[in-house]
């Protein structure tokens, strides 16, 4: 008898354990279920109150991304790396512009779940005309400004914003567990980009 209740503690905290992981289960599978995923882009959404067109990949360009460290600008995951600067010139190049700082900002508080099988996170915009959409930002990880050498594939994103704070651009950068969407960094890293909107004069 006394065998059976030294057992109790441990039954309780495998049954704990059990319990949490049925609660964890569960939560993740409502949101895969909810997930309104767009199929093509850009899509039109609200952002600070602004209807504004979101693109649903990350900025390519070959042309300007590959000026840096000899060519090596794309990631093991396909993603482009720019510069700051030349992050601004691609995007404008396509007629668009990159993530705002408020837009950043925005966005961090936005409702979010990780992706562990596509390594990325999934945000939840409100539609313009009505209900959500989910749209991925994918871990494209960074470039180092010393070697070019590519780090965080896979487990962190970076995309630069277009705003600068003395040497630094502001970026917004995300893991499986947080989002800052005010970090800020040497405008020389390679960073992948967002945009947001049509290019449009201040």
């Amino acid at each position: 008898m006394d065998a059976i209740f030294k057992l109790i503690p441990a039954i309780a905290a495998v049954m704990l354990f059990v319990s949490l992981s049925l609660i964890i289960i569960i939560l993740v599978t409502r949101y895969e279920l909810r997930r309104k995923e767009a199929k093509s882009g850009p899509v039109y959404v609200l952002i600070n109150g602004k209807p504004v067109w979101l693109d649903l990949e990350n900025l390519k360009d070959d042309e300007l991304a590959k000026r840096d460290y000899e060519g090596n600008y794309e990631s093991g995951n396909g993603e482009h790396h720019f510069t700051f600067d030349h992050a601004q010139l691609a995007a404008k190049k396509q007629g668009k512009w990159p993530l705002t700082r408020e837009e950043c900002e925005f966005i961090a508080c936005l409702p979010r779940g990780w992706d562990d099988d596509k390594k990325g996170m999934w945000f939840t915009f409100d539609r313009v005309e009505g209900g959500t959409v989910d749209v991925f930002f994918p871990a494209a990880g960074y470039r180092l400004t010393t070697s070019g050498a590519f780090y965080g594939t896979g487990s962190v994103g970076q995309p630069w914003s277009s705003a600068v704070t003395g040497a630094n651009g502001f970026r917004m950068a995300f893991s499986s567990t947080s989002v800052n969407p005010t970090d800020d960094n040497n405008l020389a890293y390679g960073f992948s980009v967002r945009c947001v909107r049509d290019l449009q004069d201040n």
